[in-house]
C-alpha cells in the first residue's frame, strides 16, 4: 500500500539533534570528537540464573564517547550521563555475513556520544545459541554497568571519575529490547542499586517477560515490521503501570532491521528509508533521555509529543502517557460502559455503538487494556461523560487515546477523522476545540501491516491526542461537569467524518 503523506510543518529541526559527526571540530562546531574503545579481551561473565545451561560466556563490549559533548563540555571536565545498548539476533550463527552485530547501531552510539553520554555497546551474539536468551541478555546489561561503574572508580581507567553513575540510561533492539526489559525489571527486584533513569526500546521481543514497572520508557516500533509483526513490544507497553511517563512512537512504513546502521532482512518489505528510520530513533530517543536520564528540557519534549516539532517528515504517531494525570475514563470495568472513574455517567446520544471491550481480545487489536468502542453515522451523534464538578486548572491539557478500528461500518481505507471535544463548566459555558489542528492531522487510518507471507493485518494501535485546556476560552476550568466527544465535523478531502467507528481509551486531564 502507498503510504499517506504527511501534511505536518516540519518546524525548525534542530540538525544538531538528527545528525553525527567524527571529524567536525569541537570548538567550531556543536559536536565533538567520538572515540571508540574496546572493553579488553578476556573478561567474562557467569549467569546468575542459566535458563538454558549456558553459564559463562564472553563480555564483549564497546566503548562511545567523545572528547567534547555539544555544549563544549570536554570529557575530562565532570561527570556524563552512562547509555548501555543491546542489540537483536539477527544470524545465530557464525558465517552468516553480519559478524559482531553489537556494533551495527553505531549510527546511535555516536550520535548520543557526541552529545556527551558515555555509551557502551554489549555483545549479545554470545547467547544466540540459546532459544530465548532474554533474562541472559539483562544480566549482560547490568554486567555492562557494574563494568563502567568499576571503570569510574578506577585511576587507572580512561573513564576515571568521568562517568556520572547516577544517571543511567539503557536501550534494546529486538531481543536486545526485550533483555533491556529483563535489566529494568532485574534491578528493581535487587532494590535498584544501579541508577537507571529511562529505558529506551526498539521492536523489542516480549518473551517470558512482564511490563517494566517504576520506569519511564520510551518505545518505537515499526508498523512494517517483519520480524516482529504482531507487535508483541507493545503488548509490553500498554500494560506497564502509569507511575512513570510512558510514550510510544508508532512509525508507518518503518521495518525492523533498518533502525541498524546496514542490517537486512531478505524478506523484508523497506517502505522508508534507512535514514528515516535512523532519524526517528536519534531523535526521540536523545530528547527523551535528555529530560528522563539528564534532567534537562533542552529540546522542548513535549512539542515533539504534539508535533509542534517533527523529528523526521515521514509519517508517525505518538502515544503519551503522562504519569501527572486525572483519569476521567480509562474504560474499566468492563461492563460499565455508562459509568467513570469520577463516578458520573457517560451518555450516548444516537451512537450506533457504545460499550466497553477488552482492547486486547479483537481482531487486529494489538494492546492490553480494557477501553470504549463508539461508532456513529449523523451528525447528531456524540458522546456525553458528565462528572461532578471537577477542578481541572492544576492541569495543561485534556488528552485521550482513539484509534480507528480497520474494517467496521463507517470507516474508509486510508482516511482521517476530526473528532470535536467539548468542555462545559458548571455555569453551563462551553467550547469546542477540534483536534485537527496545526499539530495533529486527526485520526489516522490503522497502516496495512506488511511482512514475509504476504500482506499482514491493520494493526490498531492508538494514538495520543493532547489538547490545550488554555484554547478552550470562557470555560471555567475550576468546574468541569462535562467532557464530551463530538462527530459534527464535515467530510472533507482525506477527512470522512459523518460516519465511524473507533476506540477510546484514557481520557484525562494531564500536564
Amino acid at each position: 500500500m502507498r503510504l499517506r503523506s504527511t501534511h505536518f510543518l516540519l518546524v525548525l529541526i534542530i540538525s544538531v539533534i538528527l545528525t553525527s559527526c567524527n571529524t567536525c571540530n569541537p570548538r567550531s562546531g556543536s559536536i565533538g570528537y567520538i572515540r571508540t574503545w574496546d572493553v579488553p579481551a578476556g573478561e567474562t561473565y557467569t549467569f546468575q540464573e542459566p535458563t538454558e545451561g549456558l553459564n559463562t560466556v564472553d563480555f564483549i563490549a564497546r566503548v562511545f564517547y567523545s572528547t567534547f559533548d555539544t555544549i563544549n563540555k570536554p570529557l575530562t571536565d565532570g561527570l556524563h550521563p552512562l547509555v548501555i545498548f543491546g542489540h537483536g539476533r539477527f544470524g545465530p550463527y557464525p558465517g552468516s555475513g553480519y559478524p559482531n552485530n553489537y556494533l551495527h547501531a553505531s549510527y546511535l552510539m555516536n550520535q548520543l556520544a557526541s552529545w556527551g553520554y558515555v555509551c557502551v555497546t554489549v555483545n549479545f551474539d554470545v547467547v544466540n545459541s540459546l532459544n530465548n536468551g532474554l533474562s541472559e541478555r539483562g544480566e549482560l546489561f547490568l554486567k555492562a554497568i557494574d563494568y563502567m561503574v568499576a571503570q569510574n572508580s578506577d585511576p587507572n581507567s580512561k573513564f576515571y571519575q568521568k562517568i556520572d553513575v547516577n544517571r543511567i540510561g539503557i536501550i534494546g533492539h529486538s531481543r536486545g529490547g526485550g533483555g533491556a526489559v529483563s535489566a529494568v525489571n532485574r534491578n528493581v527486584a535487587q532494590g535498584s542499586p544501579r541508577k537507571i533513569k529511562a529505558l529506551a526500546t526498539i521492536s523489542p521481543t516480549n518473551v517470558d517477560i512482564q511490563p517494566v514497572t517504576d520506569m519511564p520508557q520510551l518505545m518505537i516500533y515499526g508498523t512494517w515490521d517483519g520480524d516482529l509483526s504482531s507487535a508483541p513490544g507493545y503488548k509490553l507497553w500498554d500494560p506497564a503501570p502509569r507511575n512513570k511517563t510512558k510514550v510510544y512512537v508508532e512509525v508507518y512504513g518503518a521495518n525492523h532491521f533498518f533502525f541498524s546502521d546496514d542490517l537486512i532482512y531478505d524478506h523484508e518489505t523497506n517502505g522508508i528509508l534507512r535514514a528515516n528510520h535512523q532519524n526517528i530513533a536519534k531523535g526521540f530517543i536523545n530528547a527523551f533521555f535528555d529530560q528522563q536520564v539528564r534532567g534537562y528540557n533542552r529540546y522542548s519534549w513535549p512539542d515533539y509529543l504534539t508535533y509542534l516539532r517533527k523529528v523526521d517528515t515521514v509519517e508517525y504517531y505518538v502515544q503519551y502517557m503522562n504519569e501527572n494525570k486525572l483519569i476521567v475514563d480509562d474504560g474499566g470495568v468492563l461492563g460499565t460502559p455508562n459509568v467513570n472513574n469520577l463516578g458520573g455517567t457517560n451518555t450516548p446520544v444516537s451512537l450506533t455503538l457504545f460499550d466497553d471491550s477488552n482492547l486486547g481480545a479483537g481482531a487486529n487489536q494489538y494492546g492490553n487494556t480494557n477501553g470504549l468502542r463508539v461508532s456513529w453515522n449523523a451528525s447528531t451523534d456524540a458522546l456525553q461523560m458528565n462528572i461532578p464538578a471537577t477542578n481541572a486548572s492544576a492541569y495543561d491539557y485534556i488528552s485521550f487515546r482513539a484509534a480507528q478500528r480497520h474494517g467496521e461500518a463507517g470507516n474508509t481505507v486510508n482516511t482521517f477523522k476530526n473528532i470535536k471535544v467539548r468542555l462545559t463548566d458548571n455555569a453551563g459555558h462551553t467550547f469546542t476545540l477540534p483536534i485537527t489542528n496545526s499539530t495533529y492531522k486527526g485520526l489516522q487510518y490503522p497502516d496495512q501491516a506488511v511482512y514475509p507471507g504476504g500482506p499482514g493485518g491493520y494493526k490498531n494501535i492508538p494514538s495520543t491526542f493532547r489538547i490545550k485546556l488554555s484554547g478552550f476560552t470562557g470555560v471555567n476550568l475550576n468546574s468541569i461537569v462535562q467532557v464530551a466527544f463530538l462527530f459534527d465535523a464535515p467530510n472533507s478531502g482525506d477527512y470522512v467524518n459523518n460516519t465511524g467507528a473507533i476506540t477510546v481509551d484514557d481520557v484525562e486531564f494531564t500536564k
